[in-house]
């Protein structure tokens, strides 16, 4: 069985039962991931002509997707991935314009609907380990028709070094991706459109 990302902690304190707050966003990097995000989206590729975009979001409770893009563009069908129902129930709160989905990442992958044009994933590399991690990104890259963008933070509570990002990015089945780290942000960003078959 593959592991899979989750939407909880798991270090040592979660397993342990241990309560444990997770870091929240901050209003800088919620601006942050929906300006890449759009900017992403903007440059789409003509193949997809004008019709909505249906986008598959995998990022933290508290990043309401839908809502930071809602007034950038109405043509991007949001729908947010929750592994369970208790996640399920705090997206319905946080991000009400999007759809919420309840379903693993590997059941998606056999028995979800005919894939989404664009998989977004942002702020999920500081409780994760690193082969979760890794099968994850890969499982939502193939989930992506058209295109894939993960926005994350370098600076962890583990520190990660700007060379270690772009290692586990290769190693990430996502050929198609580009690596890019804005001059003077704390954030990275991997992101590409799939050349049209």
């Amino acid at each position: 069985m593959q592991p899979t990302l989750r939407l909880t902690s798991t270090d040592d304190l979660a397993q342990a039962g241990a309560k444990k707050s997770l870091r929240e966003s901050s209003p800088s990097e919620r601006q942050a991931v929906a300006a890449r995000l759009t900017r992403f989206l903007n440059k789409r590729p003509k193949y997809l002509g004008d019709r909505p975009i249906r986008l598959l979001d995998f990022s933290p409770i508290d990043l309401p997707i839908a809502e930071l893009l809602a007034s950038t563009n109405d043509e991007i069908r949001v729908t947010r991935l929750a592994e369970s129902a208790v996640a399920g129930e705090l997206l319905r709160d946080r991000d009400p314009g999007a759809e919420i989905l309840e379903c693993t990442l590997d059941r998606l992958q056999s028995d979800g609907p005919d894939g989404f044009d664009v998989v977004h994933t942002a702020l999920m590399l500081g409780s994760r380990r690193e082969l979760p991690l890794m099968t994850g990104l890969t499982q939502l890259g193939r989930l992506g028709m058209h295109g894939f963008l993960w926005t994350d933070r370098v600076k962890q509570t583990q520190p990660m070094k700007a060379s270690r990002v772009r290692d586990l990015a290769r190693r990430v089945d996502l050929e198609f991706c580009a690596y890019k780290k804005p001059i003077r942000s704390t954030l990275f960003s991997l992101s590409g459109w799939r050349p049209q078959l």
